[in-house]
């Protein structure tokens, strides 16, 4: 019984109203991967789709990663009583590693590049790269990019961030190059 009293007044449980008044505006992070599915592909450059099926090659590298890591790990448990068998195992775990470790310096180097010029990174290229034909009555748009056909990425760099209200200046690219997007 000296156990649930010191419990309770350690942690004062008896007061548990968390009625909390101020509203507490957080927004959720998101990374966007394959989150376009609203593109039609006609508008997709040559670029677009090189990094969609760089994007293909990427999670399917990953699958099978990862079930030749499965097959690896029930090798080692079926070497695990020799010595010279169970070497060679991890040596092939280790092996495996270094090259996935090596694959996806590439697209980490892509992305970091993409992000600092403004691309995004390889998972939103499909979508940064593709065409846009900018209409002169967009009023959100400086009067430069005006109909001309453009990359997506460049509207989303040319637009105002209070042009349109309520919209993210990405929401703004989408409906100005694809027409309304939910």
């Amino acid at each position: 019984m000296n156990g649930y009293i010191l419990f309770g007044y350690l942690f004062r449980t008896q007061n548990t109203d968390f009625n909390i008044k101020v509203p507490i505006n957080i927004t959720p992070i998101t990374i966007s991967t394959f989150n376009t599915p609203y593109l039609n592909i006609n508008n997709f450059s040559l670029i677009s789709w090189l990094s969609t099926l760089g994007i293909i090659i990427i999670v399917a590298l990953t699958v099978y990663w990862f079930f030749l890591i499965l097959k690896i790990i029930f090798d080692a448990i079926k070497a695990s009583e020799k010595t010279d068998d169970l070497k060679k195992v991890f040596g092939r775990l280790q092996r495996l590693f270094i090259s996935i470790a090596i694959f996806f310096l590439f697209p980490l180097v892509l992305s970091l590049v993409g992000i600092i010029v403004g691309f995004g990174n390889v998972f939103q290229w499909p979508e940064m790269f593709s065409f846009c034909k900018v209409e002169a009555q967009d009023d959100s748009i400086t009067s430069s990019t005006a109909n001309r056909t453009l990359f997506f990425y460049q509207v989303l760099l040319s637009l105002d961030d209070n042009a349109i209200t309520g919209q993210t200046r990405i929401e703004q690219a989408r409906s100005i190059c694809f027409g309304e997007v939910n």
